[in-house]
C-alpha cells in the first residue's frame, strides 16, 4: 500500500476518534452542571438517583476501599497530601476531585496522572446506556453532570484497580453524590461561610451538612478549628458511634516559641510526632491541612494499614497542588491561587503579605456570583497597588467585571471603604489572557502578579499560557 494512502488513512482513523471522543463531552456538558448554573435554594437533593446509577453500573464503589473527605476549604490539599503520604507507602491512589482547572479529565486522577482522553471516552460510553434509561423514568430523570463524572471517578478507579480512592465532596455532603460510598474513614477539613443559599447561613448548620458524611462505627477525622463546627462534628459523631479524633484535642499544629517552626502531633493509641515541618505547598493554613492529613494517615496505619511515620513526613511534605498559591513565572513573579470565598482569600492575602512584604503588588481577580463579593473586595483593595477585575469566560456564573467596578464605586461613595488605604482605582479589563497582558506589561521584574477569585479564572489563564507556549 502506498504510504500517502496510508497515511491518509491513520489522519482519518485520528480524526474519528477526535469526534468520537467530542461527542462524548458533548453529550456529559449537556447534562445540568451546578457548576455552571448555581441550584436554586429550594431545590431538593436527594441521593436515589445517584444511587440508581451506581445500581446500574454494578454499584463500582462497594469494591473499593474509599477516603471521603468534606469541607469548605483545604480538602484538595488534604486529598493530595493523603494519596501522596499513602503513594510513598507503594499504594496506587485515586483522586475524585472537582472543579477541574483546564480538562474534565483531571478530575480522575491516579498516583498524579489524569484519565486519558481514550479512557474518558469509553468510560462516557458505558455510562449513557444507564442514563438512558433513567431518563426515560420519570422519578430518576435528569441525571447531572456531577453525578456521571462521580460514576465515571469510581468505575476509572475500579477498572484500575487502585489500592484506595479518595473521594472529595462536591458541595456540602450529607446529599453529594460521593455520599453513596462505604468509606473505611471520613474526614472533614475546616468549615466557613460559603454556598448559604443551599447549606445554610450558620457554622452550626453548614457543619451539619458537611457531617452528613460520618457513617456509624466508621472513624472520623475532624480538622476544623472553629469551636462551634468541631463541637457540632463531634456530637454528630458520637450520636452515630463513629470514632472521631478532633483537631485540637488528638491532634494540632505546634508552633514553636519565639520561632516560625511548625510541629504536628496525633495522640491516638500510638504518637505521631513531627518535628520542624517543611511543606512544597505555600501558605500558613497549609500546615493545618498538614495536621489533618497526618491524622487521617495515622488513623489508618492504626488500623494496620502498612504506611509508617515516614512514609507520612515524606508524602505530605512533597506533595503539591495545581493552582494553590502556585507561583508559575519568574520576573515578574506570577502567583495563581483558586481562593474563591473570604476563608481562603484572607489565607492567600497573609501569605502575599508576609511572602511579598516590600514588593510591588498586582491583583487580577475575577469572581462567581454566588460569592460575598462586597466583602472580598473590601479585603484585596488596602493590599495590591494595582487592581485589576476581569470576567472568566469558560463558565456563567462569573460576575462582570464592569459590576464590580460599579460596586466598588459605589461603596466608595457611601463612604464604605473610606477608611482603608486604597493604592489606586481598580479597573476593568476583558477577556482574562488581555488583562495578565496588561499587568505583564505594567510590572517590573521584582514585582508580584496575584491571579485569584475562582478556579475558573485560574483554569482560563493556566489553559491561555499553555497555549502560547
Amino acid at each position: 500500500m502506498p504510504s500517502e494512502i496510508a497515511g491518509g488513512q491513520n489522519q482519518d482513523s485520528t480524526n474519528i476518534v477526535a469526534d468520537s471522543i467530542s461527542n462524548s463531552l458533548t453529550f456529559l456538558y449537556d447534562r445540568i452542571n451546578y457548576e455552571s448554573t448555581s441550584p436554586a435554594a429550594n431545590r431538593e437533593f436527594k441521593l436515589g438517583r445517584m444511587r440508581k446509577l451506581a445500581r446500574l453500573l454494578g454499584d463500582p464503589q462497594n469494591s473499593q476501599k474509599i477516603i471521603h473527605i468534606a469541607g469548605t476549604k483545604g480538602k484538595g490539599s488534604t486529598s493530595q497530601m493523603v494519596a501522596s503520604a499513602l503513594e510513598q507507602a507503594g499504594h496506587t491512589v485515586g483522586i475524585f476531585s472537582s472543579p477541574h482547572l483546564i480538562k474534565v479529565n483531571e478530575r480522575f486522577s491516579i498516583n498524579g496522572n489524569s484519565c486519558t482522553d481514550t479512557e474518558l471516552y469509553d468510560l462516557i460510553n458505558r455510562i449513557q446506556p444507564a442514563v438512558a434509561q433513567m431518563d426515560d423514568d420519570p422519578d430518576f430523570a435528569g441525571v447531572t453532570f456531577f453525578e456521571i463524572t462521580t460514576a465515571i471517578a469510581l468505575l476509572h478507579f475500579q477498572d484500575r484497580n487502585v489500592d484506595v480512592s479518595i473521594l472529595e465532596v462536591g458541595l456540602g455532603g450529607r446529599l453529594d453524590s460521593t455520599n453513596i460510598c462505604n468509606p473505611v474513614i471520613t474526614a472533614i477539613t475546616n468549615i466557613g461561610l460559603d454556598h448559604t443559599q443551599l447549606l445554610g447561613d450558620s457554622i452550626e448548620a453548614i457543619a451539619v451538612e458537611k457531617a452528613g458524611i460520618i457513617k456509624s462505627g466508621i472513624p472520623t477525622v475532624c480538622g476544623s478549628s472553629n469551636p462551634v463546627a468541631s463541637s457540632t462534628i463531634g456530637q454528630i459523631a458520637n450520636d452515630r458511634g463513629a470514632p472521631v479524633v478532633q483537631r485540637g484535642i488528638d491532634f494540632d499544629v505546634i508552633v514553636e516559641n519565639g520561632s516560625n517552626k511548625k510541629s504536628i502531633s496525633v495522640n491516638l493509641v500510638d504518637k505521631f510526632q513531627w518535628d520542624d515541618v517543611q511543606l512544597r505547598l505555600a501558605g500558613e493554613h497549609q500546615f493545618e491541612n498538614a495536621a489533618s492529613a497526618a491524622a487521617i494517615c495515622w488513623k489508618l496505619h492504626e488500623l494496620g494499614w502498612p504506611v509508617t511515620a515516614q512514609h507520612i513526613k515524606d508524602g505530605i511534605s512533597q506533595a503539591t497542588v495545581r493552582g494553590r498559591m502556585e507561583v508559575i513565572s519568574k520576573a515578574p513573579t506570577i502567583l495563581m491561587d483558586v481562593a474563591h470565598n473570604r476563608d481562603s482569600i484572607e489565607a492567600l492575602l497573609k501569605h502575599v503579605t508576609s511572602a511579598y512584604s516590600g514588593t510591588r503588588k498586582h491583583l487580577l481577580i475575577s469572581i462567581s456570583q454566588d460569592k460575598q463579593h462586597n466583602r472580598i473586595v473590601e479585603s484585596v483593595l488596602p493590599i495590591f497597588d494595582t487592581v485589576v477585575f476581569t470576567t472568566y469566560r469558560s463558565n456563567a456564573r462569573g460576575v462582570n467585571s464592569l459590576n464590580l467596578l460599579k460596586d466598588v464605586e459605589s461603596e466608595q461613595q457611601h463612604h464604605a471603604f473610606a477608611t482603608m488605604p486604597t493604592r489606586s482605582q481598580p479597573v476593568c479589563i476583558d477577556p482574562p489572557a488581555t488583562a495578565l497582558r496588561y499587568l505583564t506589561d505594567l510590572a517590573n521584574s521584582e514585582d508580584l502578579i496575584c491571579i485569584t477569585g475562582s478556579f475558573f479564572l485560574v483554569g482560563e489563564i493556566m489553559d491561555a499560557m499553555q497555549s502560547v507556549d
